[in-house]
Parts: C-alpha cells; structure tokens; sequence
C-alpha cells in the first residue's frame, strides 16, 4: 500500500472490515429467509449500517 498514510490505512482497515461484516450479515438473514428490508428494499443493495438495522430488527447472531 505505497503511498497511503496511516489515516488512509485506518480508513481502508475499517472499509474492509465492514464490508466482511456486511456480508455476514446478509449471509444470516438470508439463511433464516428474509430477502427484503423492512421497508420492501432488497437486502442485497443495504449499507453495512442499515444490515446492522435489520439484523436487531429479526434479532439474528452472527457465526463469528
């Protein structure tokens, strides 16, 4: 990573970090079946933050 400073770093850790999380996320919801949002979006085009929402919503736990 030539070139990136350490905030730069800090940002592309937590970028990747969100994005693993993310797709945990969506693994579980989809697994107990749930392939919408509460507002009727598909899950798929969800943020890691509004996953975070559904997943209190359906009270789902991650396989860590």
């Amino acid at each position: 990573m030539k070139g990136i400073g350490s905030m730069g770093l800090l940002f592309e850790t937590v970028k990747h970090r969100h994005e693993t999380k993310r797709k945990l996320i969506l693994g579980e919801l989809l697994r107990k079946g749930i392939t919408r949002s509460k507002s009727g979006q598909d899950l798929s085009e969800l943020s890691y933050y509004e996953l975070q929402d559904e997943e209190a919503l359906h009270h789902v736990k991650l396989k860590e």
